[in-house]
């Protein structure tokens, strides 16, 4: 399977060139639609009969709404599954320019904003506006409400840019918005940004020269890295507007260099985000006068010294604690964002991967183990991973729940209800809200806000707590760079002597002896080395001593009555609940006089006491740190 074209996002061949009448065929070219026809809607979905008349009086502006709207359902920005509401906005349009501007020939007669004043008269003339009240939790778990425009101000405003842009007979790269999409390159289908807008830079010679830098740094960067760069070369603009005389690329020299080092101190601009601007800054120069796109001086005009240090970024996993309510209530989220928690919490991916999971996202070796494939748009390369056979599992079922509902038209692992990708803020919008609502606190007694990205964090850090080896922990979340990776190491230097005794002298057995952990390193290729070493001796409750080299486990499901069985005062938790369960079904099977299952439960019970008995006197020793 070829992941990078399956999860690419849909990029609308460039056609700028040709009348908008002559892009219109087929259903999109009739003055009448039946959304129930539309031919973008997935096999076997079938919607109610939604009509759309374009009749105003000038053929010309029919087929201006008529191309817009058929941009908008071709790019994916409008779904014909969800039509119903937004062909009403349209027609709402298309009432307000027969009835008041029945002569207009083109929306390009007005600038937006005047069509906008005029279009909000005639509705508030109608009827009260049609304001939306939304409700969100801010970065303090309050409750926060906002109210939004009237929706069809911004369906008009969709719709005159569409025109406007179809209208520009230049190429993409002569425009000074740049839609990725229509050039071409495939793009993160997670990526809600999807423009480059160079209006912002108010010199033409710095405008002509960006163009040209970004077009040949999309061939080779993500667009969030373009993003970052024109937001760096907008600062620059914006320093020589302010400049006593014109600048050209010529008089751009040491000295203004200096200048500008002081306006970005002056605008108060962080350190990472002045760091930013620097260096791309630095690189968009010496590029451009490499490569001959503007008359920059061929000489390093900034200097390493100048850019500023900052903070190295630290570590924030999600703590133990909250990661235990967390999962405790993981029941009481909507599905499937269980499912992606699970998903998330063993893999330590990224929120864009997470949502761009393809549906084919697993594959098995030669020896029956599980592997979780997908691509990381960040570094543009597929990526596999060990997984767990209880993870390899509850993805199998989540396969079968998406192939039961969408009948094989869905080729994404989590889609949202309307059969697409789920946006990325929706996941830490639940968890979130179930923060809130299952009163899930840290340590300080505040409600915890849950990011995603923190989950990669919490992966990182407890395999580098947990003795793997930093290039192993590299390999597994996909940096490209020690460095990277070294941003976890950072806890683990800080508390090697914690972790140490946590992870190897502290372990006790089922009889809740000590027990040192055995050492010894094993040769094979990396996922193999994964799978044996780091995913097939996870246990919920503990570790399993098993050799990596060894056969599939003698006892299944009997681990607290093994001998192999290791555990650490880091799942004092899950044995004590464990213990109480375990309680509650000897009672059962005495009352029942089930001696077989009593008997069982009750060896599980006597080696739980003895464990739980053994860590909490460890954790109560001042001379021995949990």
């Amino acid at each position: 399977m070829n992941t990078t074209t399956k999860n690419a996002t849909f990029a609308v061949p460039d056609v700028g060139m040709l009348p908008l009448e002559a892009q219109l065929t087929g259903f999109w070219a009739a003055d009448r639609w039946d959304m129930a026809h539309c031919p973008l809607l997935p096999e076997g979905v079938a919607i109610g009969h939604i009509f759309i008349e374009f009749n105003h009086p000038s053929a010309s502006l029919n087929v201006e709404v008529k191309y817009a709207c058929w941009r908008k359902f071709n790019c994916g920005g409008w779904s014909p599954e969800g039509a119903r509401s937004g062909i009403g906005r349209v027609r709402a349009i298309l009432r307000f320019l027969k009835e008041r501007y029945p002569d207009t020939q083109s929306l390009m007669e007005k600038e937006l904003n005047e069509w906008l004043a005029t279009f909000q008269i005639y509705l508030e003339q109608k009827g009260p506006l049609q304001r939306s009240t939304f409700t969100y939790l801010d970065k303090f778990q309050e409750l926060r409400r906002y109210q939004a425009d009237d929706s069809r101000f911004s369906t008009f405003r969709e719709i005159y840019q569409e025109v406007q842009d179809g209208r520009d007979n230049r190429s993409t790269y002569e425009k000074d918005i740049w839609d990725v999409r229509r050039m071409g390159i495939p793009i993160s289908p997670a990526d809600e940004s999807h423009s480059l807008c160079f209006t912002n830079l108010h010199q033409p010679w710095l405008r002509q020269a960006a163009k040209r830098f970004l077009r040949y740094r999309l061939s080779t960067c993500a667009l969030s890295t373009c993003l970052w760069t024109l937001n760096a070369l907008n600062n620059f603009s914006a320093f020589l507007a302010q400049c006593s005389r014109p600048i050209q690329p010529g008089d751009i020299d040491r000295s203004l260099i200096i200048e500008y080092l002081s306006y970005l101190s002056s605008i108060q601009v962080g350190a990472r985000a002045r760091q930013n601007a620097i260096t791309q800054l630095r690189l968009f120069l010496e590029t451009c006068a490499r490569e001959g796109w503007a008359e920059f001086p061929d000489k390093r005009l900034i200097l390493d010294d100048d850019i500023p240090r900052h903070s190295k970024a630290q570590p924030r996993p999600i703590p133990e604690n909250v990661l235990e309510q967390l999962n405790q209530h993981l029941n009481a989220l909507p599905a499937p964002y269980k499912t992606m928690t699970l998903v998330i919490q063993e893999c330590g991916m990224r929120i864009s991967e997470l949502c761009s999971l393809p549906l084919d996202c697993l594959i098995q070796d030669q020896d029956g183990d599980w592997f979780l494939r997908y691509y990381q748009w960040k570094m543009k390369k597929e990526h596999s991973i060990p997984i767990t056979q209880e993870l390899a599992t509850i993805v199998r079922e989540q396969q079968q729940t998406v192939r039961w509902k969408w009948n094989d038209k869905c080729a994404i692992l989590f889609p949202n209800d309307k059969g697409r990708r789920m946006a990325k803020f929706h996941f830490a919008r639940a968890l979130n809200q179930l923060a809130v609502d299952k009163d899930i606190r840290d340590s300080t007694g505040r409600i915890f806000r849950f990011r995603a990205h923190a989950f990669r964090h919490t992966v990182g850090t407890s395999m580098l707590r947990g003795g793997v080896k930093q290039y192993h922990v590299q390999k597994y979340l996909g940096h490209e760079s020690p460095e990277m990776t070294m941003v976890y190491a950072e806890i683990t230097d800080q508390d090697l002597k914690k972790s140490y005794r946590s992870y190897k002298e502290m372990a006790v057995d089922v009889t809740g002896k000590a027990v040192i952990a055995d050492q010894t390193a094993v040769d094979s290729p990396d996922l193999q080395w994964f799978k044996k070493n780091i995913m097939a001796q996870a246990l919920p409750h503990g570790f399993c001593a098993l050799p990596a080299i060894a056969e599939p486990c003698p006892v299944p499901n009997a681990c607290l009555t093994c001998a192999n069985f290791r555990t650490n005062s880091n799942f004092l938790g899950i044995l004590k609940a464990e213990l109480a369960a375990t309680e509650k079904l000897i009672s059962t099977a005495r009352a029942n006089d089930w001696t077989r299952q009593a008997e069982m439960n009750e060896r599980v019970a006597a080696n739980l006491h003895k464990i739980i008995s053994s860590l909490e006197v460890t954790c109560n020793d001042p001379q021995k740190k949990c």
